[in-house]
């Protein structure tokens, strides 16, 4: 196995039998895109999966499924990935390698911007452990118009499900609170869960919960957050105009 050096093959990865070539993202979502190639199987059988993740510093390198081709098999091809973070640079690339090669390699990376919602926003994911497999903990969906009116969303950990009541962002920073149901609490009425977040790289700081209806997103400080281990966060925040 070998990576091409002649500038007609820059950016191929190159086996015995099989070449190709990461290609530019298409059909960019806020949640999704499609990752693009082209390649050849020119001598047997081959492997190929595509590998993305995050490049601002908070997540994982992800894979798609591995794609088996007949030899002879050659054009373009494509993989649509889902559960991307809004507003987030991504970065992608072909990797692949010969039926019967214990290794693969990548070809060139390519880069893609997830579509910014309209209004102020957070989506966040905390992780049990570095996994794989990587159980969530915490999971945080929050949405709301630009000065923080109508409110919406969830915060979701194996404890607790709720519905976004407030949402506060101010640049990289931003608090939420939910109000639901904890299920390790015996009384009937409702409990709050509240946190507060910087980002992207910076992860989850402090957070508490309760019974009733919790804080104002106003009285919760913005300030330094306690950094959470690397990787075991993914974390988008926007704040509109």
């Amino acid at each position: 196995m070998r990576i091409a050096s002649a500038a007609a093959l820059v950016g191929l990865l190159v086996f015995a039998g099989c070449y190709g070539s990461t290609e530019p993202a298409t059909e960019v979502q806020q949640d999704a895109a499609r990752l693009n190639a082209r390649g050849a199987a020119d001598n047997g059988p081959a492997l190929s999966h595509f590998e993305y993740g995050p490049t601002n510093g908070t997540g994982f390198t992800r894979s798609t499924d591995e794609r088996r081709w007949p030899a002879g098999a050659s054009g373009a091809f494509s993989e649509r990935v889902t559960d991307l973070l809004p507003a987030t640079p991504y970065e992608f690339s072909l990797c692949g390698q010969d039926a019967g090669v214990a290794d693969a390699v990548c070809a060139q990376k390519r880069t893609f911007t997830t579509v910014k919602p309209a209004g102020d926003g957070v989506e966040a994911i905390f992780y049990a452990s570095p996994g794989p497999p990587r159980a969530v903990q915490v999971r945080v969906s929050a949405r709301s118009g630009p000065a923080g009116q109508q409110p919406s969303g969830s915060i979701r950990t194996p404890e607790f499900q709720g519905f976004v009541t407030c949402l506060r962002v101010v640049g990289s920073r931003a608090a939420v609170v939910a109000v639901g149901q904890d299920s390790t609490q015996n009384d009937p009425g409702p409990e709050y869960l509240w946190y507060t977040f910087a980002g992207p790289a910076q992860g989850l700081s402090n957070g508490g919960r309760g019974d009733g209806t919790g804080p104002s997103c106003s009285s919760l400080s913005l300030g330094d957050p306690n950094f959470p281990t690397p990787g075991l966060y993914e974390i988008a925040i926007w704040d509109s105009p």
